[in-house]
């Protein structure tokens, strides 16, 4: 019994192990490894890593929209062209909340491939 369950977990451990890779691979950010991964995604794992990659892409994004968001409140009350600043950090701002929903539809779809399969 207890062979079995030692086989089972070591086999479990080796089958998780190639979705680990990709994970960290994703995380590593190279654009062309990237597309090589979403180009060969097969298996449930493979997709479930790439929503995690795109989840934490999204989270990058929001988080540089609400620090843009913050910069143009900053650059309200400045003099002269400084006060123009904040027409440029709100554009950034806009631009990153709409980046961060495009990974979040990105990870949803990763998502449903991986429970499709």
């Amino acid at each position: 019994m207890r062979r079995t369950i030692a086989s089972l977990a070591a086999g479990f451990l080796m089958a998780l192990a190639p979705a680990a890779a990709w994970a960290q691979a994703a995380a590593g950010g190279n654009a062309s490894l990237l597309q090589v991964m979403v180009d060969s995604a097969h298996t449930p794992a493979e997709h479930q890593a790439l929503a995690r990659y795109f989840r934490a892409q999204a989270a990058d994004a929001k988080a540089l929209a609400e620090a843009h968001q913050s910069m143009s409140r900053s650059y309200s009350g400045k003099p002269g062209e400084l006060r123009n600043m904040n027409k440029h950090c709100d554009e950034i701002e806009k631009l990153n909340q709409q980046l961060s929903a495009q990974y979040e539809a990105m990870a949803k779809g990763e998502e449903a491939a991986a429970a499709a399969r």
